[in-house]
């Protein structure tokens, strides 16, 4: 899996925003996500497996499967 490209992740406060940066995005497609969301989409940047990502949840929040 792997996130698409023309989407931008930024940090406004202490709220993670999803943005598309494409000609044909639109104000409403803008997604606000808690930092779990953001981390994730953090991993998507990168070509990953689910496994891979619940790996990397597990590390990240110290938890286990």
């Amino acid at each position: 899996m792997k996130l698409k490209d023309g989407f931008i992740l930024t940090e406004i406060g202490d709220e993670h925003i999803l943005v598309p940066a494409t000609e044909t995005a639109h104000y409403g497609h803008v997604v606000r996500m808690n930092d779990t969301a953001a981390f994730i989409v953090e991993q998507l940047r990168k070509d990953v497996s689910r496994e891979q990502i619940v790996d990397a949840l597990l590390d990240q929040y110290e938890v286990e499967k």
